[in-house]
């Protein structure tokens, strides 16, 4: 299994996307914008979740557009499906 170079925490941010037909073009738009990046961690892309660098949020006006693009997101977040406990 290849392994990813270790990361220096806070260099990029992650940010959740809508995940449905218009979140699409929320995905694409938001993959045109500076410093947003596809989130790849495990060798396959995360559909609906990008990364988002420094040079991305480095103005006011930038940092408020990823804020919005999330709390607008989050009343659709489900939670994920808790695991089953397995016996000892």
């Amino acid at each position: 299994m290849k392994q990813s170079p270790p990361r220096e925490w806070g260099s990029e941010s992650p940010a959740a996307l809508p995940n449905e037909v218009p979140g699409a073009a929320v995905e694409a738009d938001a993959l045109s914008r500076p410093g947003c990046k596809p989130m790849d961690f495990t060798g396959r892309p995360m559909k609906g979740f990008v990364f988002v660098h420094p040079e991305g949020y480095e103005t006011e006006a930038q940092l408020r557009h990823w804020l919005e693009l999330a709390l607008d997101f989050n009343p659709r977040a489900q939670a994920s499906k808790k695991k089953a406990k397995r016996a000892r």
